[in-house]
């Protein structure tokens, strides 16, 4: 007998057709048109009201765009995204049948997941694109994703995450609702069983105010090397006016290519009128002030430019900064998948309520090779007998073999004697 779906709701199709996306993607439009200060702060009153897609599409954009919003939240995505996973079981049950069933259960779910996207679907992956496809919560507040389930014929469960944009989503009740069209206000119950909700801190709603006075101060800064980067030129004549000395100077200037000129009689006195200082413009460190904010937004502490010691102390820094973020990031999407599909994969397959195994995302370990050496000569000090090949292992070596291949050892041996 075949197994069927438990529940008639359970999603086996998109929500969203291929004409209802064809339609979508060819009515798209620049967000950031008219994206001054006011602009992004009216969709950040709209998004915490419920309304996220304007300020969804303006998160998007300048995540496109800028390019500190694109190299910060693109490296954030990717540290979490090449973390690898592991299914524990639950502790107390390391030995217990069930748990052992359960843990085998999610491993072969895990690794036959698939993930993809509704408006960009060339992308496919499996379970690194969809975390990195989470990892947009960070940055928006939430990533939605449909879940498209498949029977296989074992009686388990496959399935396929495919990502829905924001602006198909509201917030109104304080739980997202899906909007089938962009120009509905009220959506539809998301179910239990058909959609991954991801959940995350939004640092892109900070990040577009700083990217946004980045955007119009380079705009400024861009209009006054316009105006004030080339030389203002000034011709002084005698000669009356319109007549063919005072014609030709004209012509003269005309050639130089410079809109910005004038043509004066010898006792004209011009004077200009400064409304600003002489030194430095604000500009350049308006901007830079904004790339230090993003950066941190999304990163962590930024002491990039200090310099001398104080610099390494800031790297030191801002790698634990980083680390915590990600550490994070990693046990808030192992719990989102644990109590959104695990729960459902092992009530399906099994009947039991609740999973005696769960995922957990690991974040990446950065080994300090001087403390590993300390360490490893600490306890060998202690008469501890370490194994040579995990030793070998750990630091990305290998041991000599063959005859051309000549151990190290004697290969300094050779060189000290004959230094000697």
């Amino acid at each position: 007998m075949i197994k069927t779906l438990q529940f008639w709701w359970q999603k086996v199709t998109s929500a969203l057709s291929g004409a209802d996306v064809a339609k979508e993607q060819q009515s798209r439009y620049n967000a950031l048109l008219g994206a001054d200060p006011k602009k992004v702060i009216s969709a950040i009153t709209a998004y915490n009201a419920g309304r996220l897609a304007e300020l969804a599409l303006i998160i998007e954009e300048y995540e496109l765009r800028d390019d500190k919003m694109r190299t910060c939240s693109k490296k954030l995505r990717a540290s979490v995204a090449r973390c690898d996973y592991s299914i524990l079981k639950r502790k107390g049950y390391e030995g217990d049948k069930r748990a052992e069933l359960h843990a085998e259960i999610l491993q072969r779910f895990w690794s036959g997941v698939k993930a993809t996207s509704r408006f960009k679907q060339d992308e496919c992956g499996g379970f690194a694109l969809l975390v990195k496809q989470m990892m947009e919560a960070e940055s928006m507040g939430f990533t939605v994703h449909e879940i498209i389930w498949r029977i296989l014929g074992n009686g388990e469960l496959a399935a396929e995450f495919i990502k829905i944009p924001l602006w198909h989503f509201e917030n109104k009740t304080g739980k997202l609702r899906f909007l089938e069209t962009t120009s509905e206000t009220d959506g539809i119950e998301m179910k239990e069983g058909e959609w991954l909700v991801s959940t995350g801190d939004g640092i892109g709603i900070a990040a577009s105010i700083c990217a946004c006075l980045k955007r119009c101060t380079l705009g400024d800064w861009a209009v006054f090397c316009e105006r004030c980067g080339m030389p203002f030129f000034i011709g002084k004549t005698n000669a009356g006016y319109q007549t063919k000395q005072w014609n030709n100077l004209n012509a003269a200037l005309a050639a130089i290519g410079r809109d910005a000129r004038l043509l004066v009689d010898k006792a004209t006195e011009i004077q200009a009128i400064q409304t600003g200082g002489n030194g430095n413009q604000p500009y350049s460190p308006l901007v830079e002030w904004a790339d230090r904010a993003i950066s941190s937004l999304y990163r962590g502490a930024d002491l990039s430019t200090m310099s001398g010691e104080a610099q390494a102390t800031g790297a030191s820094l801002q790698g634990d900064e980083m680390g915590i973020i990600e550490q994070d990031a990693c046990q808030r999407l192992s719990e989102t998948l644990h109590e959104k599909v695990e729960k459902f994969v092992i009530r399906f397959v099994t009947g039991d309520t609740e999973p005696l195994a769960r995922i957990k995302i690991e974040p990446m370990k950065k080994p300090n090779i001087e403390t590993e050496i300390k360490i490893d000569r600490h306890l060998i000090g202690c008469g501890a007998k370490l194994s040579k090949a995990e030793a070998l292992a750990r630091y990305g070596r290998s041991e000599a073999s063959g005859e051309k291949d000549e151990p190290m050892e004697i290969a300094k041996k050779e060189k000290t004697g004959n230094e000697e």
